[in-house]
């Protein structure tokens, strides 16, 4: 699933977040910022077009930034120039599977992702986190951001954070996601294999995450995403 995924963001040089705008992307930073807490020296792992990037830099934090989209990372170096010419920042190409080998033995205070475990299987999950332990400083922790819970996965394919939470005129809100429950069910009946193309990804539970960070021999803290566009995803800290 992963190549699959690849293909259609290289197509891209922007995210696709809920938020479009310089003040929506500094308003969601308020959580990135509470996760990160002080820590300065962070590796930023599917950087996309640098704005988090950029907005984590302005707070005095140095980056590595990675992706495997060029185009992503043309415009992040064209975002971060300033701190890239004074030695804060720096963005290379690769992925989840290959970061590792670009990395040359550097360590740091965050490992932080914001999005990508949805594009990884749970093998995948597993030996990337496995592996990313190695390239924490003491003190150090991953910060994962964004998993789709498989717990509010119905939810949210019967559009109901969009039906709910941004309800507009015309149909009653019951009737509207009543229709949007009908039309999910039938779709998974009639069309399966379109509908295994709108699904994220891969969704997760929090068990599989306290799990594996026993077997990391690491503790695990999850946390609900305090924006209620993402309310069915969650983060974890692992240290």
């Amino acid at each position: 699933m992963f190549s699959h995924f690849n293909s259609y963001w290289e197509q891209l040089d922007t995210p696709l977040h809920t938020f479009k705008d310089e003040k929506g992307y500094k308003e969601y930073y308020k959580e990135i910022s509470y996760l990160i807490e002080d820590k300065v020296n962070i590796l930023d792992i599917g950087c996309g077009s640098g704005e988090f990037s950029a907005l984590m830099l302005e707070q005095g934090k140095m980056i590595t930034g990675v992706d495997f989209s060029e185009k992503m990372l043309s415009k992040a170096r064209q975002v971060c120039n300033e701190y890239i010419l004074a030695g804060r920042a720096k963005f290379i190409n690769g992925d989840a599977k290959t970061v590792s080998s670009k990395l040359n033995g550097e360590k740091f205070d965050i490992i932080f992702s914001n999005g990508l475990l949805q594009y990884l299987s749970p093998s995948e999950t597993k030996a990337f986190l496995l592996e990313m332990r190695s390239f924490l400083n003491d003190g150090g922790f991953i910060v994962m951001m964004n998993i789709p819970d498989i717990n509010y996965y119905d939810l949210f394919h019967a559009q109901f954070y969009e039906n709910f939470l941004y309800p507009k005129s015309g149909i009653s809100l019951a009737i509207k996601l009543l229709f949007s429950v009908l039309k999910y069910r039938a779709m998974k009946v009639l069309i399966p294999n379109q509908w295994k193309q709108r699904q994220l990804g891969y969704w997760y539970s929090t068990t599989f995450f306290y799990s594996l960070s026993n077997m990391m021999n690491m503790t695990i803290a999850c946390k609900s995403s305090i924006f209620r566009e993402y309310g069915y995803r969650f983060h974890i800290i692992i240290k």
